[in-house]
């Protein structure tokens, strides 16, 4: 509804004639001052009428002013009065108009069922926002040039499609190809715009412009969101089984879904922006295109576009549809092309060059090719020529990034450069843009500066004022374009192009573009806290109903969550994290639950982690913990597991690697993150194990490296060869620190104290040498043994070490004075050796593919373990003193309950012999190596929460129907009724 206000003059207070201003002022009520014929004057007095009579009443508002000389002055006590009130009343009634409207058309959504409330929400807000951007892309073109472009591209999607429906079979999707800022996205709104005109005003149309939003950014996200949309608008079913988010289970929905649309008299249209954006693993780009149909049905037409700079994609594309037809090329613009379309654009802005500007704009261009993105932006420079202007080669650059740099020149002398920079930055860090409220608090706010640039007169301060934001955003407005996601409007660079212009120019390293993530992840942390302590308690029932507002504390933490990935350095944010894992597998567990109902977080949580607590995670303790009194505190009905019945499987491998060449020893760094492997014999390789990147190699050996140790702390790592040498690397940087040549004969196995204070190393001649890891000092020889020393190991208090010899001897030496304490006998030549952490048990394996456990204090035989069949070529005990692994010649690992010598579980990961593995701290994963295979499994041992047992007698089954049943608060007893006034009393065994 229209709102008036009507503002009358009075100039009968404090009238002053020689006021120079009074002469502006007529009043049209008064004969005299003004002449005005009769009909003229009946209709004025007609149309004041009609805004008086028909507008509603609370939207006309009635002002009376006192005259003051030079006019109206906010100084002035009555006139200030008037401004507030009529500040007051524009708002109010703004205001209130846009909730009135606001009101009429947003769903109610309280009436639909809560299963599919959220869903639905999804999808309409989606839906709108994708709408909205695809209009604004229409608008780019403008009358002249819509009416002069070449609809070439246009066109052959119209014969594809028409085609398609006319022959009345199946067909594949159409992809339209072009270089950044060809024009692709507008091509594609208008083939949205024109789907009624070519298939039928019953056309049914989804557009969505992939990675402009959450929902659109990966591969699950988009597809569940298109076949909820579809579902919705053809009234398909939507069951619980459909909430599921595994790619997998969507891509048979969506074929489910198409084939029912084909039993349909209209067609369905799904237009694909920018499909080449959609995030994926860097192995698994196939992710992006596996769930696409290639061949549609008649009436289902899908149409997307793909930058020509995406090889990879392009090639899957072109090895899965086999008519080139359906491949439309937009070609770069000839200098022919272009100079007709900045003459279209010139004329939609009323603007025109004269024709000595025309003539030197020609002779620039003569010749070359380039794109729509580049004449928009020519224009939009043109425009500022004034006529007299005689142009040189700097007035018109040959390239997008020049002419990107010549719009901030011009804007920095304007309005300074560090306000500038700081808009630029900050936009070209986020994801998907700020809301201009955002903008303007990051610039007003001294604590966030960016990054600094090089020069010292670019860093000059210019105070900012609110104000000047408006100016700014004009100013700037030709290279940004207003993006809607969720239905809020965000700023964001245009295209891919200017934004990688302004990151050349702002954002030259690394360095800059952290400060500057850092700054925007304080910004909406404090955002996320804000909006956290608006919401309320969940107990404050005012605030818990407020509807529709998830969005804004969803938005805050995605945000918060990616600037603080990207705030350090990038490669730190790649790692191998046991809770990430956990986390991970938990949420995949959860998410068909949590799709229906979200409430049902803490449940989850507590339900599927309580069994991974035992005190060494104290993320996950904090966690539960937080769940559970979340729980205690909501005022929502919520069944809270009080015991664990569910058991969540980790998948057994974490990830895996292959090397270019075998690995014949392997060691791991503390936390998880490198490795170190042996694999062309005198070289030593170190990788980074999530990245699966060779950080750098260790030289310095002359012959084959026959044994690797890692200290504790991770500060050094220890190599023994044949060629009887010793060498201790730094490795933070990959430099020799010490070379120690204590032996006459090859090196066989080497191991350090847990202070690190001792190398322990074993010969083939038998001899084990005790020496200082710092100085190479040679502290003690021991010869007792009569074979090769094959394995040396240090117990976790630093007091005794033990040394295995093919001589089927084990010794057990004080460190304090190395005096032999015992010595293990065993029928054949030991292999294999390891210490459990509690210095309690000896894991021997031998040559006759036996393996022993034995006491570390007295030598006696616990047991033999059974089960593997292969030769042994590996071992080790977890850390949680309970098991123990052993990889064999065939490429498996068997892991064993020491204690019950028991065999748990078979890992079969790799097709060569097992030649090292490794336990990581607190069990979380186990590291092996096979061949030129490193496999990261998880290793960690959950404790069970509850496990049935057999029943030892015939359960006594009600012989009718049960009506009620009923458990005790304890869980022991529970009782059931029959239809026959039977019951029950069963109790737990």
């Amino acid at each position: 509804m229209p709102s008036c206000i009507a503002d009358k003059l009075n100039l009968c207070v404090g009238f002053v004639s020689n006021e120079p201003t009074v002469a502006q002022y007529v009043d049209v009520s008064s004969q005299e001052n003004f002449a005005m014929d009769e009909e003229s004057a009946a209709n004025l007095q007609n149309l004041i009428d009609d805004v008086i009579f028909s507008v509603n009443r609370k939207n006309i508002h009635f002002f009376n002013i006192k005259w003051h000389e030079g006019g109206l002055d906010s100084s002035h006590c009555e006139h200030r009065f008037y401004l507030e009130k009529f500040g007051n009343a524009i708002f109010t009634n703004i205001k209130m108009l846009v909730d009135e409207d606001i009101a009429a058309t947003t769903p109610d959504w309280q009436n639909l069922p809560p299963r599919i409330r959220k869903p639905i929400q999804e999808v309409v807000r989606e839906s709108q926002s994708h709408l909205s951007n695809s209009r604004q892309h229409l608008r780019v073109l403008g009358v002249s040039q819509s009416l002069d472009s070449d609809c070439g591209a246009l066109l052959q999607i119209q014969n594809l499609m028409l085609g398609q429906d006319d022959t009345c079979i199946r067909h594949s999707p159409v992809i339209v190809v072009g270089q950044d800022g060809s024009g692709k996205s507008t091509l594609l709104s208008q083939v949205f715009m024109y789907c009624p005109e070519w298939l039928g005003s019953d056309v049914v149309r989804i557009i969505r412009h992939v990675g402009r939003s959450p929902c659109t950014s990966f591969t699950p996200e988009l597809l569940r969101n298109l076949c909820l949309h579809i579902s919705l608008l053809f009234g398909f079913e939507i069951s619980p089984r459909h909430y599921s988010f595994e790619l997998g289970k969507l891509s048979i929905w969506f074929l489910d879904l198409l084939k029912l649309v084909e039993a349909k008299d209209n067609d369905l249209v799904i237009v694909l922006d920018n499909l080449h954006s959609l995030r994926c693993a860097p192995n698994n780009q196939a992710s992006i295109l596996g769930w696409l149909p290639w061949n549609l049905p008649a009436n289902v037409h899908i149409v997307c576009s793909v930058s020509e700079e995406e090889e990879k994609i392009l090639g899957l594309l072109k090895t899965r549809i086999s008519t080139s037809e359906n491949f439309v090329y937009i070609p770069p613009l000839t200098s022919q092309a272009a100079i007709s379309m900045m003459q279209s654009n010139l004329k939609d802005n009323k603007h025109v060059l004269t024709s000595e500007q025309w003539q030197y704009v020609k002779q620039r261009l003569g010749g070359k090719t380039m794109c729509p993105l580049y004449v928009k932006l020519l224009s939009h420079l043109a425009r500022r020529w004034p006529s007299y202007k005689t142009l040189t080669d700097k007035d018109v650059p040959l390239t997008i990034e020049e002419l990107v740099n010549m719009f901030l020149i011009d804007v920095e002398n304007k309005y300074g450069i560090e306000t500038i920079r700081k808009i630029a930055t900050y936009l070209t860090c986020t994801s998907f843009g700020l809301r201009e409220a955002e903008i303007v608090e990051l610039l007003a706010n001294s604590e966030y500066e960016g990054p600094q640039m090089d020069n010292e007169l670019d860093n000059r301060k210019v105070e900012f004022s609110v104000t000047h934001w408006l100016d700014i955003k004009k100013e700037l407005g030709v290279l940004m374009k207003m993006y809607y996601v969720d239905k809020r409007p965000y700023l964001y660079w245009s295209h891919k192009s200017i934004t990688n212009a302004i990151r050349a120019r702002y954002l030259p390293n690394s360095s800059d573009s952290q400060l500057c993530h850092t700054d925007l992840a304080n910004a909406f942390h404090l955002g996320f806290l804000m909006e956290k302590e608006q919401k309320g308690s969940p107990l404050d029932e005012s605030k818990s109903k407020r509807k529709d507002d998830w969005s804004d504390m969803l938005r805050e933490i995605d945000e918060l969550w990616y600037h603080l990935m990207l705030s350090g350095q990038s490669n730190d944010s790649v790692m191998l994290d046991w809770e990430v894992e956990l986390l991970y597998s938990m949420t995949k567990q959860s998410v068909d639950v949590l799709s229906q109902d979200p409430q049902q977080l803490a449940t989850e949580i507590i339900n599927w982690l309580r069994p991974f607590l035992n005190g060494t995670t104290k993320t996950m303790d904090q966690l539960v913990t937080n769940a559970r009194e979340w729980c205690n505190n909501n005022i929502i009905p919520l069944l809270v597991p009080q015991n664990n019945w569910l058991s969540l499987s980790l998948p057994p491998q974490v990830t895996m690697m292959t090397c270019p060449h075998p690995i014949t020893h392997l060691v791991c760094t503390p936390d998880s993150q490198h490795v170190m492997g042996c694999t062309q014999e005198i070289n030593i390789e170190m990788y980074h194990l999530p990245s699966r990147n060779l950080v750098r190699v260790f030289t310095g050996h002359k012959n084959r490296i026959t044994c690797l140790h890692i200290t504790p702390s991770g500060r050094w790592l220890i190599s023994g060869s044949k060629d009887s040498e010793i060498i201790v690397w730094e490795m933070e940087t990959g430099n020799m620190a010490h070379k120690f040549s204590h032996h006459t004969s090859g090196v066989q196995c080497l191991t350090t104290i847990h202070s690190e204070a001792l190398i322990i190393s074993g010969s083939d001649s038998g001899v084990v040498v005790v020496s200082r890891l710092d100085t190479g000092q040679v502290i003690h020889k021991l010869e007792n043994h009569r074979g090769v020393i094959s394995s040396v190991s240090v117990n976790s208090g630093d007091d005794i070490f033990a040394s295995a010899s093919t001589d089927r001897c084990v010794c057990i030496w004080s460190l304090e004075d190395f005096s032999l304490l015992n010595t293990i006998h065993l029928s054949s030549p030991i292999t294999h050796m390891d210490i459990s952490w509690d210095s309690t048990f000896l894991l021997l394996a031998c040559t006759d593919h036996s393996v022993h456990v034995r006491s570390l204090t007295t030598g006696s035989d616990v047991h033999c373990l059974y089960g593997h069949q292969a030769a042994v070529t590996s071992l080790c005990f977890a850390r949680d003193n309970c098991r123990c692994s052993v990889g064999c010649k065939d490429g498996k690992i068997y892991l064993f309950d020491i204690h019950s010598a028991k065999l748990l579980q078979t890992l079969s990961g790799h097709s060569d012999p097992v030649t090292s593995m490794q336990a990581q701290d607190n069990d979380r994963f186990l590291i092996t190596s096979g061949g030129n295979k490193i496999v990261v499994w998880n290793f960690f041992c959950k404790k069970e929460m509850f496990v049935p047992k057999s029943r030892s007698r015939k359960e006594d089954k009600h012989q009718e129907p049960v009506t009620c049943v009923a458990v005790s608060r304890d869980g022991s007893l529970a009782v059931s009724g029959g239809i026959i006034s039977t019951r029950k009393i069963f109790e737990q065994m």
